[in-house]
């Protein structure tokens, strides 16, 4: 299992930013983070890395990418 780092920035008005900083993982990151995010609260915006959308190479990877930016 590799080891995904994730980083989570406060704001000061309370909303909560989370960035993955370790690389090659594709669409793993957003399963990771899924239940995490759903304790937090809401997601408001999501924003896919260079990294998410080089690991993007067949149609079922473009439907999954699809799929994560609805989340």
């Amino acid at each position: 299992m590799q080891r995904i780092q994730i980083q989570m920035t406060v704001k000061p008005d309370g909303t909560i930013e989370e960035q993955i900083l370790s690389t090659g993982h594709g669409s793993d990151c957003v399963k990771t983070t899924t239940e995490l995010e759903q304790s937090l609260g809401e997601v408001s915006d999501r924003r896919l890395s260079v990294d998410y959308l080089q690991s993007v190479n067949t149609e079922s990877d473009y439907v999954q990418m699809f799929e994560d930016l609805a989340e």
